[in-house]
Order: C-alpha cells, then sequence, then structure tokens
C-alpha cells in the first residue's frame, strides 16, 4: 500500500522563499519514503510518497519541524 499526501503553504514568493530554501537541501528519499518540494507564484507545495503510515507519519514530522524552525526564525520567536 502506498500513502501519499501535500502540504501546502500559500503566500508571496518572497515569504515562502525562506521555506523552499530549507526544504529543497534536505529533500530525501529512503526506502520508505520520500519527499519533493516546489515553489509556485502563490505556493509552496510539497509532496509526500510512503510506503506505509509510519513512514508516512516520520517523514511529515521531519517536514513540519524544518517548517517550524524557518517561521520561528523568520517572525524572530526563536529561543
Amino acid at each position: 500500500m502506498n500513502f501519499n499526501s501535500e502540504i501546502r503553504i500559500k503566500g508571496n514568493k518572497t515569504d515562502l522563499e525562506p521555506y523552499y530554501s530549507a526544504l529543497k537541501p534536505e529533500e530525501e528519499e529512503t526506502n520508505r519514503a520520500k519527499y519533493t518540494v516546489e515553489i509556485k507564484p502563490k505556493e509552496l507545495l510539497i509532496k509526500i510518497e510512503a510506503k506505509d503510515s509510519t513512514a508516512l507519519r516520520a517523514m511529515i514530522n521531519s517536514i513540519t519541524g524544518i517548517i517550524s524552525i524557518v517561521d520561528k526564525t523568520k517572525n524572530g520567536r526563536f529561543r
């Protein structure tokens, strides 16, 4: 069984660039999961594919961790 998910972050390209820059080098593919990131004019699209639900959850946690760090850094709330 395969699991797929998408995360979309909406905003202008200037606001989305830091997220793209943080996620793109970390694009990864394991035996069980992978993700790709694509910046569009008004959104950042992250596509996740996994072979099982545990791998999907782990990949989503990894991605949202990076997103959280960028968000906190951008908004001066990182402590």
